[in-house]
């Protein structure tokens, strides 16, 4: 980010929100699909990751502010850090008036680089729960 330009420093912040994003596609499909380690269907593997929805994972990241739904901590702080770069983003992108300084892109790219390494560092069948919730909808009569 040499020069900060504006421009740039809007990029990195709409950047660090689809490095969460895409991480996120990634890991709900290795979770539902497989990894890349066995053998999987590369079809259904690409289906999943292009399931994920920004609207969708932010509304079920924002559920998780009033009912944590047993997950544990790192999930929780990735779905809050969620909606805050998704917010900063369509700041970034759209508003034409708003003024970010390079501590504040610095300090986003941090958050999702924590983000992530937190629930990289979560146990496979919690990821594998946060990857159906902010996949899928609530089952009828559930």
């Amino acid at each position: 980010m040499r020069g900060g330009t504006q421009a740039h420093l809007r990029r990195s912040v709409s950047t660090s929100y689809y490095a969460l994003f895409h991480w996120l596609a990634i890991c709900c499909a290795d979770m539902l699909v497989g990894t890349d380690k066995v053998p999987r269907s590369a079809r259904a593997w690409r289906h999943v990751y292009r399931r994920l929805e920004h609207g969708k994972v932010r509304n079920r990241c924002d559920q998780l502010k009033g009912d944590s739904r047993g997950f544990p901590a790192s999930i929780l702080k990735f779905a809050e850090q969620f909606v805050t770069l998704q917010e900063k983003r369509e700041l970034a992108d759209y508003d034409p008036y708003v003024e970010i300084l390079k501590t504040e892109a610095l300090a986003h790219v941090q958050l999702a680089i924590v983000a992530i390494q937190g629930v990289r560092r979560t146990r496979v069948k919690d990821r594998r729960a946060f990857a159906v919730w902010v996949l899928f909808d609530r089952p009828r009569g559930g």
